[in-house]
């Protein structure tokens, strides 16, 4: 069984001081601690790890047993070193975010970075942010919200890597306004202990919509009253967009539609139409079930929700406050809202962005050690297929001739038609091979959509349950010189990473199929230099054995003279 004595031991020796003291402080009264350690494993490996103790007293207080938990982050630190690689992308992205982005040390809450623009946009002297203290950058927040960011950087210190912490509070910008300001906030960097030093704040200007909530509150009894022409004077002269609607429910208490009865000029912009006076049904039906979910659950609660969802129907991402207007037995909403399309973008940009480096770098690794070239091709295809889910991946080489495309291998997924062999350039048709010889790419997203095809084709396309496709094709020396075709059975939105990456597989498929022939090229030119210096040696050798014995004869005839 696992004692402290044994638990101590697993404990790294430069540690075990550190362990032990917490222990000691968690024996003395019933409380929480957390802390980073290191640990030695059985076979000599060393770990960095977060432990949690917690312990338990009596009703005097007196501690009587403690339990605690125990983490892993040892590959938290590799990951730092990415972070560091990523600052420079991170910069700027940031300097194009409509928020504020700052990163702060703890405890000292001293500022290391933020997007000067964007401060400076929102009032505030970058210079004067980096260089203020402490007590400089308290004197800003309203005094009412001190504590509340007091909690905010408590909870930092102990947050997980994963945790997102979140405030609300006032704050003085240069220009002597007081603004809104809601901040996400998570952990940056730990030092070698686990313990936060940094943490990241992405503070956003809220100030328009805090307004227009409190006005909405304020107003709340006026509407039911019917004085809305004050209201809707509010409403048309925020950014954000504002409707007034009541929601439908069928015999089952379930919300069905929405009547919209009032609008802003900003929800008309927004939205691209006028709603007033229409039902969501009269709009579209393809709204998710989430939108009537959601309002059904505020008109019948009156517990108002701040959330952010994707409507497909528009292709847009919403930020939206909803709150319920009238009595009880009211089914009228109040809804305030933002389109957040462009950051959700941003935000999917830069994931890709991690994916791209990752898969360029499993691609590198793989084909490096390759020098079999349907290997190459093969490995490559596999990887590209099974991190984009697409049904086939096969590289095709054109002839010498410029009339042949060679697939020597290729991938396919289960209960596909795999594809390999010779094919005339002739049976793709003149056009796609024109485009394709001038190195343009192919990209297809729905093969019904595609009015200009042929019956043969389509029935080619079917035959190999070809529903989607992209075609990229290598241009070397002025010559079309092979292709990578990426092939799914269902229709498919190619985003632009997808692309990207499918691009780079065939250019790095190239690269490494003409090293590998350089290499086969180089070891058979080696070998058969080998082979004449083996043969001109034996020559060599065979010629002095000639003159040796020529020698040998010449010499004893010379000797039999002098003799005589």
């Amino acid at each position: 069984a696992m004692n402290m004595k044994k638990v101590v031991a697993l404990v790294h020796p430069h540690d075990r001081d550190f362990f032990t003291e917490n222990v000691r402080q968690c024996r003395t009264m019933p409380m929480t601690r957390s802390f980073t350690h290191r640990i030695v494993k059985a076979d000599g490996g060393i770990r960095t790890v977060t432990r949690r103790i917690q312990s338990f007293g009596d009703e005097e207080g007196t501690v009587t047993h403690l339990s605690g938990t125990l983490q892993d982050i040892t590959e938290q630190k590799a990951a730092e070193k990415q972070i560091r690689e990523q600052t420079h992308f991170l910069h700027r992205v940031l300097e194009t975010s409509p928020d504020m982005v700052s990163i702060m040390d703890l405890p000292s809450k001293k500022v290391q970075y933020l997007n000067e623009e964007t401060f400076a946009a929102h009032g505030f002297s970058p210079k004067q942010m980096l260089t203020k203290s402490r007590e400089e950058l308290v004197n800003i927040i309203h005094e009412e919200d001190r504590p509340v960011l007091a909690t905010y950087y408590e909870s930092l210190a102990v947050a997980s890597d994963d945790e997102t912490v979140t405030a609300k509070y006032r704050a003085k910008n240069s220009r002597g306004q007081w603004k809104w300001f809601f901040v996400r906030g998570r952990v940056f960097q730990r030092d070698e202990h686990g313990t936060v030093t940094q943490i990241l704040n992405v503070i956003e200007d809220i100030t328009q919509r805090e307004q227009a909530q409190l006005e909405l509150i304020r107003l709340k009894e006026q509407l039911a009253q019917k004085a809305t022409d004050k209201y809707l004077t509010l409403f048309n002269s925020i950014d954000e967009g504002f409707y007034l609607l009541e929601v439908e429910f069928d015999e089952n208490g379930k919300a069905v539609d929405f009547l919209y009865h009032e609008e802003n000029p900003a929800a008309v912009r927004i939205m691209a139409t006028s709603m007033r006076g229409k039902r969501i049904s009269e709009f579209s039906t393809g709204y998710e079930p989430y939108w009537f979910d959601i309002f059904g659950s505020v008109a019948l609660t009156g517990e108002s929700q701040r959330l952010e969802r994707y409507a497909a129907p528009n292709q847009k991402w919403f930020s939206f406050y909803v709150t319920k207007i009238g009595d009880e037995k009211s089914r009228q909403i109040a809804l305030i809202f933002q389109d957040i399309t462009d950051r959700k973008q941003a935000e999917e940009d830069m994931r890709e962005s991690e994916e791209r480096k990752a898969f360029l770098l499993k691609l590198s690794d793989v084909l490096g050690p390759l020098t079999d070239i349907a290997a190459i091709q093969y490995t490559a295809c596999e990887l590209l297929a099974q991190t984009l889910g697409v049904s086939r991946v096969y590289y095709g080489e054109v002839t010498d001739d410029d009339q042949h495309i060679v697939v020597k291998t290729g991938f396919a997924a289960a209960d596909e038609m795999k594809i390999s062999g010779t094919f005339h350039m002739e049976s793709f048709g003149p056009q796609i091979i024109n485009e394709l010889r001038k190195g343009k790419a192919l990209i297809v997203e729905n093969i019904r959509d595609k009015t200009d095809l042929t019956a043969e084709e389509k029935a080619n396309y079917a035959a190999l349950s070809l529903e989607s496709f992209a075609v990229f094709s290598l241009v070397k020396n002025n010559r079309f010189s092979a292709t990578l075709n990426i092939h799914n059975n269902t229709p498919r939105r190619w985003r632009e990473g997808e692309l990207f990456i499918m691009k780079e597989t065939a250019e790095r498929i190239w690269t490494a199929v003409q090293r590998a022939r350089a290499e086969a090229g180089l070891k058979e030119f080696t070998l058969k230099l080998e082979q004449q210096v083996e043969e001109r040696t034996a020559d060599l050798q065979e010629s002095k054995e000639i003159l040796q014995s020529v020698f040998d004869a010449s010499l004893h005839a010379i000797i039999l003279f002098e003799t005589v």
